[in-house]
């Protein structure tokens, strides 16, 4: 339903694109990698003295470092689109 929305909302903008980026799919991947750095991926950092290696802060706001993982990941995907002359006037 959303993916056939956001495709209708694509065809009527001229000149721009959507970029689409999963960021469910960017929440989970960290937690399966150990060289992500995130060591307790089940308890919040909630009350902690310090953050390092809790993924989260609470059981929904991700921790700075977990942010860091979703920028690059847009930062990449908009990358990508800046290479494709089609969509050059959107990020301008």
């Amino acid at each position: 339903m959303l993916g056939r929305a956001l495709a209708a909302v694509a065809e009527r903008r001229s000149g721009g694109g959507i970029v689409r980026l999963d960021v469910l799919e960017l929440a989970d991947r960290p937690l399966a990698d150990p060289a992500a750095g995130f060591r307790d991926i089940v308890d919040p950092c909630l009350g902690a003295p310090c953050c390092d290696g809790a993924p989260f802060w609470d059981r929904l706001h991700p921790v700075t470092a977990a942010h860091a993982h979703r920028v690059a990941a847009a930062s990449t995907a908009l990358g990508r689109c800046s290479d494709d002359r089609s969509l050059q006037g959107a990020w301008r």
